[in-house]
């Protein structure tokens, strides 16, 4: 199916807009309250009908316009004939019609009604309901990356459809496989979630302790600093030429006169001068042993016994914070491997894997349900947009989506959150592809590739490009419609 003409007859903001299109695809540009997602959704209205949950809030769009009601039509082209397809919305479900082109010779082309419109429009949908239709090629804007599961409307789908697997035998084994898995991934989940909160509890330790060491190590070299400041002195006597024969001769030469000015004093008659002798001597030999101390640098020995005590208990100190700091490391370390390990050490959830993947595989061998199929049409496209670094997905019935890279199963958290979008592109579009049959339906995307660099959004282009279906691609990114101006002229240019 084609959608050749919109007609937004009342819309939102928009009133007698109409739309032409074309084969391949179409970039609808505009800036932000431009009204693309308002066209958008008017799409999404007209082929799958009004939501019960959304009619109650009818035309509040994308720009935050409000109206009561609606009316739109749309014409599509589909296995050589033409439809038009008429909505009137306001009280849920609102009207459809549905006319098909008829070519009569004599009067021309005309219009007629067809009975039974919705089984017409069920029909033009390739059997997609309106939730799988919202969960697979219609892109809302803004939908986040919780988990590696398919959409809600598309989970759904595959539980119906595994009703008609393998059997009860094979469905119960199934579930309890998964139910095991469930259990291990848990477990593991417990065990690393553990092992981590020791790590980060050791590291808070381990620079705590750093931080201790540094602290010690700054006291003791300002100890070290003081010290070396009292040698620098003491040596700048030497320097100034005062060695060690002169600091003697000073010693001698107090003490001689000292010596000899009490003798003086003992012996000479002259009162006075007896005295003033007798001062003198005293004097210096009270300053011989002062400047005994000073000279020979026998000076302050309780302090300088006290800073070496203290620098001795600061290297023990240090040397023991270092030996803990140490330990803390060593532990971290041995932490870490066991994370390691824990993580790489997927053998029983492995194994798991394999056998629901072979009982899926015998389900989809025996005509089960769909999700095989899905899984490999998504490798297929993952494969072109990444250039082969996923080689494979795989889709299970419960919805939950497993990627391999280099043949091992990966996990979410392993995984970066560009690859995440391409993943979930890739299902999303197999799964339409896939669920409508034989029906290309057009892809309708409103700005999916925002997170995409110009690399990966060139790649995702380019497969639009080739993949046979109507792309309707609403964007205000410039360089989308530069990219596809560039892929299109490289093509022209190749043929």
């Amino acid at each position: 199916m084609e959608i050749e003409r919109l007609d937004l007859i009342r819309w939102g903001k928009f009133a007698g807009h109409t739309i032409r299109l074309q084969s391949g695809v179409n970039i609808i540009y505009g800036g932000n309250e431009s009204g693309k997602s308002t066209i958008h959704s008017f799409l999404g209205a007209m082929l799958s009908g009004p939501r019960p949950k959304e009619e109650k809030r009818r035309g509040i769009s994308g720009d935050g316009m409000t109206e009561p009601d609606g009316e739109g039509a749309m014409t599509v082209w589909d296995g050589g004939q033409r439809y038009e397809i008429r909505r009137t919305f306001g009280v849920y479900p609102g009207m459809l019609s549905v006319k098909q082109e008829v070519e009569e010779a004599e009067e021309g082309n005309e219009w007629e009604a067809v009975m039974e419109p919705q089984e017409v429009l069920s029909e033009l949908l390739g059997g997609l309901d309106a939730d799988t239709f919202e969960s697979t090629v219609f892109w809302t804007q803004n939908q986040s990356i919780c988990e590696l599961h398919v959409e809600d409307g598309l989970r759904q789908c595959l539980k119906a459809a595994k009703t008609t697997g393998n059997g009860a035998d094979g469905e119960a084994a199934l579930k309890v496989l998964e139910e095991r898995r469930a259990c291990a991934q848990q477990k593991k989940k417990k065990e690393s979630d553990a092992l981590e909160e020791r790590i980060h509890k050791r590291q808070l330790e381990a620079e705590y302790v750093r931080k201790e060491a540094l602290r010690l190590q700054a006291q003791r070299n300002a100890l070290r600093q003081g010290g070396r400041r009292e040698q620098e002195e003491e040596s700048s006597w030497q320097g100034d030429g005062i060695t060690d024969t002169g600091k003697n001769l000073i010693q001698m030469l107090l003490l001689l006169a000292g010596v000899l000015a009490l003798l003086g004093a003992l012996l000479l008659q002259h009162l006075l001068l007896r005295i003033f002798l007798g001062i003198f001597g005293g004097a210096f030999l009270l300053l011989f042993f002062p400047v005994r101390r000073f000279l020979t640098g026998e000076k302050e020995e309780d302090e300088s016994y006290d800073l070496s005590v203290r620098e001795k208990q600061l290297e023990a100190e240090i040397r023991k914070k270092e030996d803990i700091y140490q330990k803390l490391q060593e532990e971290v370390e041995k932490l870490y491997h066991q994370h390691v390990k824990l993580e790489t050490a997927d053998t029983e959830i492995t194994a798991l894997n394999l056998a629901i993947d072979r009982i899926m595989e015998l389900s989809e061998k025996s005509g089960g349900g769909p999700a095989s199929e899905i899984g490999e049409r998504a490798s297929e496209i993952i494969k072109a947009l990444s250039g082969g670094q996923c080689d494979r997905i795989v889709v299970e019935t419960s919805g939950r989506i497993r990627v391999y890279f280099g043949g091992q199963a990966t996990e979410q958290r392993r995984i970066s959150t560009s690859m995440l979008h391409q993943i979930r592109f890739a299902v999303r579009m197999a799964a339409g592809e896939v669920l409508a049959g034989e029906e290309e339906l057009p892809f309708l995307l409103d700005e999916p590739f925002a997170m995409y660099d110009d690399e990966r959004l060139r790649s995702v282009l380019s497969w639009l490009e080739r993949c046979g279906h109507q792309v309707i691609l609403f964007t205000c990114q410039k360089r989308v419609r530069q990219i596809m101006d560039e892929i299109r002229k490289e093509r022209y240019a190749k043929a």
